[in-house]
């Protein structure tokens, strides 16, 4: 059980370094589940635990990043 404590933090994390290394972008974490670029939220992260006793039996992930195009 202690071991999904934080799960969300740690996504966040993944997903700001996959980005900075796609984009060379700066992004920060909003506690505890917000991405942040440039002071502006940019999306974030929603997990849903099903427990069977001490036992995890799912976790469900969602994640949305906003993007809009520059126009040309």
């Amino acid at each position: 059980m202690q071991k999904i404590e934080g799960l969300t933090i740690e996504i966040a994390k993944m997903i700001i370094s996959v980005l900075k290394k796609l984009y060379n972008i700066e992004l920060k974490i909003k506690f505890p589940n917000d991405i942040v670029y440039k002071n502006k939220k940019i999306g974030g992260i929603l997990t849903q635990t099903k427990l069977n006793g001490n036992k995890v039996k799912y976790i469900v992930i969602g994640i949305r990043i906003k993007y809009k195009p520059r126009k040309i």
